[in-house]
């Protein structure tokens, strides 16, 4: 969970590297969900710290943590369980934080990768991925961005940060 949280931080180029300090301070929701409370940071980008900084209680974590099996500190965790299920692929495509972060990412690949499609897709596969696309991925990817209005990279962007291939370690 901390990890697919950081990575994507780090993707979109907004990861806040500050080391140590107090942690960042979470608040509970009407709803139940739990999410950082950005009123109470000390400094402005403390929201964007690596999960390791993030306040841990027993019944008081991150929402978008929890889907991804973060563990409770109620009990001892010697081994950390697993899991694949469908609140997952929700939270990575309706959540809030990735959907945020997803425009990051989209900024970012424009920034350094300029006007030049078949560029932005490279720079956004190098990004995710670690590689870059396979001729038929470029392929696929220009005719899609060629179809989309001018936000189609934030959706490309998005769409990575969402792949098998992003998400976990083979």
């Amino acid at each position: 969970s901390e990890v697919i949280r950081d990575s994507v931080l780090a993707v979109s180029g907004t990861l806040d590297r500050y080391p140590g300090g107090p942690a960042v301070p979470l608040k509970s929701n009407a709803d139940s969900s739990v999410e950082i409370d950005t009123k109470k940071q000390r400094r402005p980008t403390d929201h964007l710290r690596r999960s390791l900084y993030l306040l841990c209680r027993r019944n008081y974590q991150l929402t978008e943590l929890i889907v991804f099996d973060q563990p409770t500190v109620a009990h001892n965790c010697i081994r950390r369980d697993s899991s694949a299920v469908v609140l997952q692929s929700l939270a990575m495509l309706n959540g809030r934080f990735v959907m945020e972060q997803s425009r990051h990412f989209a900024t970012r690949v424009r920034s350094e990768a300029g006007p030049d499609p078949a560029r932005r897709i490279t720079r956004a596969f190098e990004l995710a991925l670690g590689r870059l696309p396979t001729p038929e991925e470029l392929q696929l990817t220009t005719r899609f961005l060629a179809r989309q209005p001018e936000n189609s990279i934030d959706h490309l962007c998005h769409m990575l940060l969402n792949t098998n291939e992003f998400l976990y370690v083979p």
